[in-house]
């Protein structure tokens, strides 16, 4: 079952041009109400923390309790999301309250009054969580040096606020975007059993907006590093094992590869059943965590990359990395598996149900990939046709003898520096260097 965006999605406007995108809720008596804005802490690093702080405050009505306990006997929550490039802000609940629970929420957002105890537990939260992030070995390799190989030292995720800057936020210094979410452009979901009539008219009252958006700040732009040699990146952590992922910048995104994207992936480093998995950890114990993907990008304009990991033991490292790189460049055939590959593509297609609300956050997501139709569509029409000389000559345009940048997260001492060195030019980092803080 595939979704079909221009019958399954209804597009009009509200007051002001807002785009509002309906799904009619058939099953029961709940809905759900998305304001999405393209914009993120790249824009504002203070965005972030502004979106959170929404979440323990009162108003001129209600005292951040109270408006907890409006919400709970609405039967209706709310939350906030915010990443580099977007603020998602939902309500959610039952539907015979949507009325309320809209008009509490507006409130929420244009009433907020100033909680300096809460802003002050925030700040010590995000300290907390940052502090926390440096023993993770998880946040460290996949969150802080992935982006560090991706960008550089400076990245959306080190374009953070400093400990010094984030003490001296001030209330109304957040309480501002708040307030003034409703007035940038922006445009909204909802999944829910109201008429599209009376939804409009529900909107078009207690949804105000003006009749000339704000301008959105300019957003920092942080573009991807051209992987032009080989280049190993050493983070000293006191850990038995040794940790390495990969990274190689590919074409920009190319929607005609999606099938033998699809396809490449769980037949060579996706899952348990791959050619990496079962070569590397099954057969010859060289890892106890291994995969390697052709990854897709968020946006259109943004570049696919190739990307391995490999867990291991330090005095494994040389032949992990020997058999990682044989994998990589010369893949191997197994006529079973890659049929049993097409199967498992196939499949997870056939049983994969998106509905409800994800309707309209799958066509989000189709829309940032300039796509305006389900992409599943091709994949499934298109995987039996392949043979394996269309992997592995995919594999050998795409993936085989590409510099790559490599992070190694281990104790330095323990490493095998000699063996690196084999991969590039070892330069090592500090947790400072990858957090950048």
């Amino acid at each position: 079952v595939f979704i079909d965006y221009k019958n399954d999605i209804q597009q009009m406007n509200l007051n002001n041009g807002i785009p509002l995108l309906y799904k009619k809720n058939t099953e029961n008596k709940t809905f759900s109400l998305y304001y999405i804005l393209d914009m993120g802490t790249n824009n504002d690093r203070k965005l972030g923390m502004a979106i959170d702080y929404l979440q323990f405050l009162g108003t001129s009505k209600y005292t951040p309790a109270q408006v907890k306990e409006e919400f709970y006997k609405l039967g209706c929550n709310f939350q906030v999301f915010n990443s580099e490039e977007q603020v998602y802000v939902s309500l959610k609940g039952l539907a015979d309250n949507f009325e309320k629970a809209l008009a509490l929420f507006e409130h929420l957002l244009t009433n907020a009054k100033p909680n300096p105890e809460a802003l002050t537990e925030l700040v010590e939260d995000i300290l907390k969580t940052r502090a926390d992030a440096k023993l993770s070995k998880n946040e460290i390799l996949q969150g802080a040096m992935r982006n560090y190989a991706k960008y550089g030292p400076k990245s959306p995720y080190t374009n953070v606020l400093s400990e010094k800057e984030l003490r001296k936020i001030k209330p109304t210094d957040l309480l501002g975007f708040i307030s003034s979410i409703n007035q940038y452009p922006h445009r909204i979901l909802y999944y829910g059993p109201e008429p599209t009539e009376t939804l409009n008219l529900t909107l078009n009252t207690y949804h105000i907006t003006p009749k000339l958006p704000k301008a959105m700040p300019p957003a920092v732009e942080f573009p991807e590093l051209e992987t032009k040699e080989n280049t190993i990146y050493v983070v000293d952590y006191n850990m038995k094992q040794a940790e390495i992922i990969s990274l190689s910048k590919g074409e920009i995104y190319n929607k005609n590869n999606a099938t033998k994207i699809a396809l490449f992936n769980e037949y060579f480093g996706g899952g348990m059943g791959s050619i990496v998995f079962q070569t590397m950890r099954e057969s010859k114990a060289l890892a106890y965590g291994v995969n390697a993907t052709y990854g897709n990008p968020t946006y259109a304009n943004r570049s696919h990359y190739i990307s391995s990991y490999i867990g291991t033991q330090a005095d494994k490292l040389p032949e992990a990395m020997a058999g990682m790189e044989e994998l990589i460049n010369n893949i191997p055939h197994s006529e079973n598996l890659f049929e049993g590959s097409k199967i498992a593509v196939e499949q997870k297609i056939r049983t994969e149900r998106i509905t409800k609300e994800a309707v309209l956050l799958n066509y989000e997501k189709a829309k940032k990939l300039g796509l305006d139709y389900d992409i599943r569509k091709d994949i499934f029409e298109q995987i039996q046709a392949l043979k394996f000389a269309d992997i592995e000559n995919f594999s050998k345009q795409y993936i085989k003898g590409k510099p790559s940048t490599r992070m190694v997260l281990g104790d330095k001492k323990s490493l095998d520096i000699k063996t690196l060195n084999q991969y590039g030019k070892v330069n090592y980092l500090t947790l400072k260097d990858v957090f950048g803080y």
